[in-house]
């Protein structure tokens, strides 16, 4: 199996058009240790994570409001070699 990015090098900045309103690194807390600590849990209460469970390892950003009218956009790095803007906007 070849290892497509290594998720402690993605970096996000989350902007709202006029001001950076979060960012992170994977390395910060990297989305692996996420499902580590909830397989570990869940052994605690004699319960497992099941091959086909969904697994949200939460974001390297905290949470941000998004208002009717509003719009976010969030720009994905890997390494500096490459990046990805992605944008919500609200109806």
């Amino acid at each position: 199996m070849t290892d497509l990015m290594a998720l402690d090098t993605v970096s996000v900045r989350l902007h709202d058009g006029r001001r950076t309103l979060g960012q992170g690194v994977g390395a910060d807390g990297h989305p692996l240790d996420a499902v580590a600590r909830l397989a570990r849990e869940l052994t605690a209460f004699d319960q497992r994570l099941e091959a086909g469970d969904l697994v949200i390892t939460g974001g390297l950003t905290a949470a941000c409001a998004l208002g009717v009218g509003g719009r976010l956009s969030a720009r994905f790095s890997v390494d500096t070699v490459s990046s990805m803007e992605v944008a919500v906007r609200h109806h």
